[in-house]
């Protein structure tokens, strides 16, 4: 059985006893482990124009389409417009198979147009990047 615990490529000997040779056939196994693979509902929001001081709310629907449990966060930002946008829950687990909805708040603190990139942060593979776009 190939489970590894770790994404990437894995490799492991094995010996296989043959009816009528003498000696063991050496195998040499390799085999790629794949992280989870996260379905978002969108990956980019065209925010368009809000009033300063007001919160919007948007549903972002994650999906584990894989066979692995996946942790996902999204790290708090230190850009201009990138501080008025906070996740809820900002991080949590997804077994397989399973979907969550993710709330994004957006709170307008300042005026000017945007178009921030928040990185969503799936711990057993890659990153996903949320595009949100618009004026305030």
């Amino acid at each position: 059985t190939f489970s590894p615990q770790s994404v990437g490529i894995h490799t492991a000997d094995a010996f296989l006893e043959v009816c009528g040779l003498e000696n063991r056939v050496a195998l040499h196994l390799t085999g790629e482990a794949i992280g989870p693979k996260l379905n978002f509902s969108f990956e980019t929001v065209e925010v368009g124009p809000v009033f300063l001081r007001t919160q919007h709310t948007y549903g972002l629907i994650v999906e584990n389409r894989s066979d692995i449990t996946s942790t996902f966060e999204f790290p708090t930002s230190s850009t201009l417009y990138g501080k008025c946008f906070s996740f809820d829950p900002q991080r949590s687990t997804l077994q397989p198979d399973k979907a969550t909805t993710v709330k994004v708040h957006f709170d307008a603190a300042m005026l000017g147009q945007f178009n921030e990139v928040i990185p969503c942060l799936v711990h057993e593979s890659g990153n996903v990047d949320l595009s949100f776009v618009g004026e305030v």
